[in-house]
């Protein structure tokens, strides 16, 4: 595959660098602004590396494939806290809140919290300029969801199996996160 982009990119570059971008949003799908910057146009023209390219469509598109995964899973777990919030909390914390406050509070913290950010994040994978922002955005969410929990075991004692299975989840998005994060910056990074 990158084999093919990359004689099209051989062989077509003048057409990139005339500001013609398009032509090559119409061969590589998911295509990203930062895969043809510093072309140039005139003297300081250069061809492009098509394994520096393939990397980064990768990068973007395994960035793409989380932020979407993510904006599923915060909104199923959002909807439903505001419908079911007895349910899951028995079944996350294997308690229920005991107040119609306490209910009302979980809808609003749980749920409406949850369904904001996997409404951002939905939003954030539609665009490829933002899947780097949509990445850290769930790094920073995700690593303080596990952080507070890391905090809770400590301090808090024996907690079900869920929260032990929720931190390890926690602690692999934000490796991947991290990861996709270090790849696309090592990639854009001028030589």
């Amino acid at each position: 595959m990158s084999q093919k982009y990359g004689r099209l990119l051989h062989t077509d570059t003048a057409l990139y660098s005339t500001g013609k971008a398009k032509v090559l949003s119409q061969f590589i799908p998911y295509f990203s602004p930062f895969a043809v910057q510093g072309l140039g146009t005139g003297p300081e023209r250069r061809f492009v590396n098509p394994h520096s390219l393939s990397c980064e469509l990768n990068t973007y598109s395994f960035m793409k494939v989380l932020i979407l995964l993510n904006s599923i899973v915060f909104l199923m777990f959002g909807l439903g806290f505001v419908f079911l919030p007895e349910t899951l909390s028995l079944f996350v914390t294997d308690s229920v809140p005991t107040t119609p406050s306490g209910l009302t509070d979980m809808r609003a913290t749980y749920g409406g919290i949850s369904i904001g950010f996997g409404i951002l994040l939905g939003i954030m994978s539609r665009q490829s300029s933002l899947h780097a922002l949509g990445t850290q955005a769930i790094v920073l969410v995700v690593g303080g969801m596990a952080l507070g929990r890391t905090i809770g075991l400590i301090q808090d004692g024996s907690p079900n199996e869920m929260m032990y299975i929720n931190l390890v989840l926690e602690i692999v998005i934000v490796i991947i996160g991290l990861g996709l994060l270090a790849k696309s910056r090592r990639t854009q990074a001028p030589k």
